[in-house]
């Protein structure tokens, strides 16, 4: 309609000029084939727009579709390196405990070829003007009854000793991994709170 009302603006002006009827049609046809061309223009400006809209969207999703792929492959990563850092952590916790035990032995061992106490050999004897002599048991100090319970002793000792510290190793290792368990809960937390 619009077209229409301006073919006929247009042959009001050039109305001076026209002498025949078929001047009047042709500028009516000229026109019209103006306005399908440029109608026609639009229609594959409107497909070509189209066209692009839709392998953009296209592309997009792909890229979304990467990225999404990337980001779980990037967890996924540091899920992996999270547990080569435990595994280190605890081989070398492992490496430590292996040689704090072949220490314990080798005390053990030590401790096993010490001599053990052997009788008084001298005593010191305090006189009653203050001075100090040295002078030999004439009797042994300790009876082999007495002296057979202070190995027996000296051994239960020995043996509690190495149960403590088999509890304290044992105690250190639980609270390593105490620590890593706590860590680890903490990660999950943070990585839950950062994908929220």
């Amino acid at each position: 309609m619009k077209e229409d009302r301006q073919i006929f603006q247009e042959f009001v002006q050039k109305s001076s000029e026209i002498k025949e009827t078929w001047e009047i049609a042709k500028l009516f046809e000229e026109e019209r084939e103006k306005f399908k061309q440029e109608l026609l223009n639009y229609e594959n400006e409107i497909k070509q727009a189209k066209k692009f809209l839709k392998d953009f969207r296209a592309e997009s999703s792909r890229i979304k579709e990467e990225i999404k792929e990337l980001e779980e492959l990037k967890l996924k990563r540091i899920q992996e390196i999270q547990a080569l850092r435990e595994e280190v952590f605890k081989q070398k916790i492992k490496k430590k405990i292996s040689k704090l035990k072949v220490e314990k032995d080798e005390i053990q061992h030590e401790k096993k070829d010490e001599i053990l106490p052997k009788p008084v050999e001298m005593i010191d004897i305090y006189l009653k003007d203050g001075s100090v002599a040295k002078a030999r048991p004439t009797k042994k100090v300790y009876t082999d009854t007495l002296y057979k319970k202070y190995r027996v002793v000296l051994k239960e000792n020995k043996s509690l000793k190495d149960r403590i510290l088999e509890f304290e190793l044992e105690n250190s290792k639980l609270k390593i991994e105490l620590r890593d368990f706590y860590t680890e809960d903490m990660l999950k937390t943070n990585n839950k709170s950062k994908e929220d």
